[in-house]
């Protein structure tokens, strides 16, 4: 018999609106849950918009449909916006899960449902991101509003725990629900998996003439990145000193024209991207891992994106903005691989020559995995299930 098959496997369905190829820690949560015995995992997602390798796991029960992205017509947006939750609703039916975990608002809506006619059920709630409340009446935010609306008189006390990725991001969800049960909170870092090999220090430049290797992987706009102000900077090196490798594959337009008319043997833009999956073998062939967001919001201001794990598991130092406080408690310029604050309006004060050494410092390695904090979320999981206060 399966070891799937046993009757003490807990029955886990996700629900992710957005295209999960997007989204690694998702996929990590995904490989990782499917690979206890005891875990029998579906989810629910859309089909990528992006020409992305589509996800894919003989052990993950996968369910995709249509992306309701901006170039398709309204009416067919608008069927592809009321597809996610019929069809994910059918699938709970028929999968008759344990446990249903959702993740973002965008994909709350079939939790709705599915309380309303299966109650034995335990929910889990997770988030990619801190949402303000004003972020909720934005244009085109409407429909997430209303099922944001279904969340904060329904489903926060319905569920047996709702998960943010840092302390602050927790914090600012207590302060905007303070009915919440704070004992249902946790924090839920983005961390790479226990599969990234593990990594000796990295070759250093040792010659003045050698070439420090940048490299940003991530979104880029004009509007929430320093990319310009990086750039510009580099332009103003001596040859050879720096060179800059952006791997991008949501880049606005006005960014991209910016990258293809500034590219040239020391800037090489890569609109295809990075493969998630090759990003172990791809980071050590660098130097300094950038973080360019301008931290615009206060989502932005305390995120410890996901990026800063992935490059500190690969060796590399890590520049990061002054205005992404949610990264200030991880700064270190004593052993490597250091974590730098920058003030990218102002890089012409940068202290050079200390940049490109690391000369004199020891080398600890970054053992953070994701296994390591997503066991806890397995054990709440499996707990035997305590009748809830906010449950009436």
């Amino acid at each position: 018999m399966d070891s799937k098959s046993r009757s003490n496997v807990k029955r886990i369905f996700v629900l992710h609106w957005q295209p999960l190829e997007q989204y690694p820690p998702t996929k990590n949560l995904l490989n990782c849950f499917s690979s206890f015995p005891d875990c029998s995992v579906a989810v629910c997602s859309a089909h990528n918009d992006r020409c992305l390798v589509e996800y894919t796991n003989p052990s993950v029960l996968l369910s995709r449909m249509r992306f309701p992205n901006r170039r398709l017509s309204r009416f067919r947006r608008l069927f592809a916006f009321l597809q996610f939750p019929l069809l994910a609703l059918w699938k709970m039916i028929r999968f008759r899960p344990d446990i249903v975990l959702y993740i973002e608002p965008h994909s709350s809506f079939p939790a709705t449902l599915f309380g309303l006619i299966n109650y034995r059920h335990r929910l889990f709630i997770h988030y990619h991101e801190y949402y303000e409340p004003e972020h909720f009446h934005a244009p085109g935010m409407r429909l997430v509003a209303s099922y944001h609306w279904f969340e904060k008189r329904y489903l926060y006390r319905r569920a047996a725990w709702i998960s943010q990725t840092n302390a602050d991001r927790v914090r600012m969800f207590c302060e905007d629900h303070p009915h919440v049960n704070r004992a249902k909170l946790h924090v839920l870092p983005n961390l790479p998996p226990a599969s990234w090999r593990k990594l000796t220090e990295l070759t250093w430049i040792s010659r003045p003439q050698d070439t420090l290797r940048l490299l940003y992987v991530g979104s880029v706009s004009l509007h929430d990145t320093f990319i310009a102000e990086l750039v510009e900077w580099l332009r103003r090196q001596p040859d050879g000193q720096f060179s800059l490798d952006v791997y991008s594959t949501n880049c606005d337009l006005a960014a991209q024209d910016f990258l293809n008319r500034s590219a040239g043997p020391n800037l090489r833009f890569h609109c295809e991207g990075i493969p998630y999956d090759r990003l172990p073998d791809v980071l050590p062939e660098y130097h300094v891992g950038l973080i360019l967001y301008r931290a615009n919001t206060r989502n932005y201001i305390f995120n410890e994106t996901n990026k800063l794990f992935e490059y500190l598991a690969c060796g590399l130092d890590v520049w990061y903005p002054r205005q992404m406080l949610g990264i200030k408690p991880y700064a270190r310029t004593d052993v490597a691989p250091r974590v730098i604050e920058m003030d990218f309006e102002r890089l012409d004060g940068m202290p050079v020559a200390e940049l490109r050494s690391r000369a004199g410092l020891k080398f600890e390695s970054f053992e953070r995995r994701c296994q390591d904090v997503l066991i806890e979320l397995k054990q709440a999981m499996m707990a035997v299930p305590e009748l809830s206060k906010d449950v009436p």
